[in-house]
């Protein structure tokens, strides 16, 4: 493996004993949480017998040792995890309360699938019985969640729905057959809010449509503002990043607009969604874009400092790296750190690091790199997190920085 450095005001990266990747296991996808329960992974792991578990992994945040693992849901082999829309965590702004979400089977029909949510009990180490989010009732698709927790405690979750879409066969996505919305092309995009600590959950409350069905939606809280950012599908196959905001808790929503435009034209799915980070009274947004004649694909960014209204111009995040993929976007010593995979010099599978301090386009470090595979990378404070292929899967793999 090698390390890089970079520097945020202060060195990011450092080179320890430490530094060395650890294996959490086989996984189909990843999440890190690093607040006041600790530091935690999210792994969804296939079953022998089939289907998929989701396990809450507990380590030492120096050793990177596991303390322990906790099977998040309820019964046996039901979860639904890929890369792109694996379950997520929210954690209150203090991290005084932890959430996760996840796809669960609906046994009604081959590709249906439930949002399930659960609390972390910190004095126990358990997690509580788990609610139902989604509230339609034919068998249906809600999937890729995001998820945050505001200011308030209130939980916002975030989902691509196709409620709204024709009943079809059972080899094709359900729909529900709901006639009150016709967003096509493309799939729904929903919110729920619980006020009650992920008890309950508010009744669904319906965003846009026209949605790019299998990239992740992504949703933060800036300045009392509840933003959510998804791939829009408009008139002639563009796939441009699209916001919608709401001023009231998430109870209205404004119309769609596009956050920047690319000009994105391809006829499929990009299978990869924007990422937003929200800090202090900034809002920081990154995307993949295949946009521009011959210059592949590549990583932008940009910050709005009005609540997602506009956005500044963009920032060329992967300049000079190959075969870019899933941009991550968190907070790091109080600014906004990007992490995503690409190749490196050698043609080696790597995760790359953008600090987006800088006034101009910040150059991207290499932080790991060796592997065959490396895919779906996500950061939490200190840690680093990735999926990586090997000759018997896919396996998780967590490193200090």
């Amino acid at each position: 493996m090698r390390f890089a450095r970079a520097l945020f005001g202060l060195t990011l990266f450092s080179v320890l004993a430490s530094a060395q990747p650890v294996s959490l296991g086989p996984g189909r996808s990843v999440q890190l949480a690093a607040g006041g329960s600790g530091l935690m992974a999210l792994v969804a792991q296939d079953r022998p017998t089939g289907g998929q578990d989701l396990y809450s992994v507990r380590l030492d945040r120096v050793t990177l040792r596991v303390i322990a693992r906790e099977r998040v849901n309820e019964p046996p082999g039901v979860v639904r995890a890929t890369g792109e829309g694996g379950p997520v965590f929210a954690s209150s702004p203090a991290g005084a309360a932890l959430y996760v979400v996840w796809n669960q089977d609906d046994r009604r029909h081959l590709f249906a699938n439930q949002l399930r949510c659960s609390r972390y009990d910190a004095s126990t180490h358990q997690w509580l019985r788990s609610t139902l989010v989604n509230d339609d009732e034919a068998p249906s698709t809600h999937s890729f969640p995001a998820a945050v927790v505001g200011e308030d405690g209130a939980v916002y979750v975030a989902w691509i729905d196709r409620r709204h879409n024709a009943i079809s066969g059972k080899e094709d996505y359900p729909g529900g057959g709901d006639h009150s919305h016709n967003p096509e092309p493309g799939a729904s995009l929903y919110v729920a809010v619980s006020r009650d600590g992920g008890r309950t959950f508010a009744k669904n409350v319906y965003v846009a449509g026209s949605v790019c069905g299998c990239c992740r939606v992504s949703v933060a809280v800036v300045q009392q503002t509840v933003v959510i950012a998804w791939r829009g599908i408009e008139t002639g196959d563009i796939r441009d990043i699209t916001v919608a905001t709401s001023s009231d808790n998430g109870r209205t929503w404004t119309q769609p607009h596009v956050a920047v435009r690319d000009g994105w034209k391809i006829n499929g799915c990009p299978h990869v969604g924007p990422t937003l980070a929200a800090i202090g009274n900034n809002l920081y947004l990154a995307w993949l874009t295949g946009a521009g004649a011959g210059e592949g694909s590549r990583i932008q960014s940009a910050v709005s400092k009005d609540g997602a209204r506009t956005f500044s111009e963009t920032q060329y995040l992967s300049k000079g790296v190959r075969h870019v993929n899933s941009p991550h976007l968190t907070e790091v010593s109080g600014g906004p750190l990007l992490v995503f995979r690409g190749t490196d010099a050698l043609g080696r599978s790597a995760v790359f690091g953008a600090a987006l301090t800088k006034p101009t386009s910040p150059t991207s470090e290499v932080l790991f790199s060796g592997s065959p595979s490396i895919n779906y990378p996500v950061a939490s404070v200190d840690y680093v997190a990735w999926l990586e292929t090997t000759e018997t899967g896919s396996d998780v793999r967590i490193a200090r920085r």
